[in-house]
């Protein structure tokens, strides 16, 4: 399923609630880079990382929920849709961007003012 992306939520285990919404072509292997990147101190957004270790600290991690599928050049404009989604319904993500558009937390990127103040 090469060209297939897939929206995936992280969602916390103490309470059942989406904390995080994403995508990739391998969710399973995304969810362990997330941890990894939290665990290097290479994911700069500080609500993420914030979650991910007060869940370590308890010795848990976050549950992987697939949301739906889609060819990758849809998966951009499914992200957005599911990240305003959620905080519409009240989900408190740590998402800091809108979605879409790959993580700023990789590769050196920087998150905007905008972005940061949300």
């Amino acid at each position: 399923m090469a060209d297939t992306t897939f929206i995936y939520a992280l969602v916390d285990p103490r309470d059942a609630r989406v904390r995080y919404v994403g995508k990739s072509s391998n969710p399973e292997r995304r969810l362990q880079e997330h941890l990894k990147e939290v665990a290097n101190g290479h994911n700069r957004n500080p609500y993420f990382c914030w979650w991910i270790k007060l869940l370590d600290g308890m010795k848990l991690q976050p549950r992987i929920q697939i949301i739906t599928c889609a060819p990758p050049v849809e998966a951009g404009s499914l992200e957005r849709y599911w990240i305003k989604s959620f905080r519409m319904a009240g989900n408190k993500l740590t998402n800091l961007a809108a979605g879409g558009t790959g993580g700023a937390t990789r590769l050196g990127a920087k998150h905007t003012s905008i972005a940061l103040a949300r």
